[in-house]
């Protein structure tokens, strides 16, 4: 989502098994790569840092794509026990990465646009 929202719109994704298949890609959210997990820092966290997205809307969504991504409850948030379990629910469905793929990128919309909705009423209260 963040690639071809923010960082790439016209890239494109490609699944396989086999690294060499596709020289000319850009392998991320793999053990052993530039653009995977570092630290305690997951995917997501590792990308908005090396591209120096400073964007606050992205930053509110952190912790739960870090519980998310890595499973491990560290910001014990529900919206990153809820991702993680639609996402491993669709894998074990059997679904494609590319259909998990699509189906994530308007996943992660609604939740930035409720989190906006959430922002915007907590403000007019305040």
């Amino acid at each position: 989502w963040l690639i071809h929202r923010v960082i790439d719109t016209r890239g494109t994704f490609v699944f396989a098994g086999d690294r060499t298949a596709h020289p000319e890609a850009l392998p991320y959210d793999l053990v052993g790569v530039a653009f995977g997990h570092h630290g305690d820092d997951g995917t997501f966290e590792t990308m908005l840092k090396r591209f120096s997205i400073e964007d606050a809307a992205l930053k509110k969504v952190v912790p739960f794509l870090h519980d998310a991504g890595l499973g491990d409850g560290r910001h014990g948030t529900p919206e990153g026990a809820g991702l993680l379990a639609v996402f491993r629910g669709w894998a074990q469905m059997g679904w494609t990465g590319h259909e998990i793929l699509e189906r994530g990128f308007d996943c992660f919309d609604a939740l930035l646009s409720e989190l906006s909705t959430r922002e915007r009423n907590h403000t007019k209260r305040s």
